[in-house]
């Protein structure tokens, strides 16, 4: 079992297992709210509107506050390359399947 993004309508892009994605949320919970409001949102929620701002907030706090876990680094990089082939997407949202 693990996580996916789903981007629009399109089919799930495989994101995380359920270990790295309670890694990744937990850097993601400490990052500053207001600098990395979006992606602390998708992380939060499960879900942004605001798909391009995510995608750069997540590469600057990989380039300023990189996580010490190389999995979560690949993790993270994973997820900002979604992001970006995504950013003109009206929504992104992560699920794992069950719901």
């Amino acid at each position: 079992m693990g996580y996916s993004l789903c981007v629009d309508e399109e089919e799930p892009k495989h994101l995380a297992t359920n270990s790295g994605m309670k890694a990744l949320r937990l850097w993601a919970e400490s990052l500053s709210v207001k600098a990395y409001y979006n992606f602390r949102h998708l992380m939060e929620y499960a879900w942004t509107g605001d798909v391009g701002a995510a995608a750069e907030e997540v590469t600057t706090a990989l380039r300023v506050s990189p996580p010490e876990d190389k999995h979560v680094i690949e993790t993270a990089k994973g997820l900002e390359k979604i992001l970006t082939e995504a950013k003109s997407a009206v929504l992104v949202s992560i699920t794992n399947g069950m719901s």
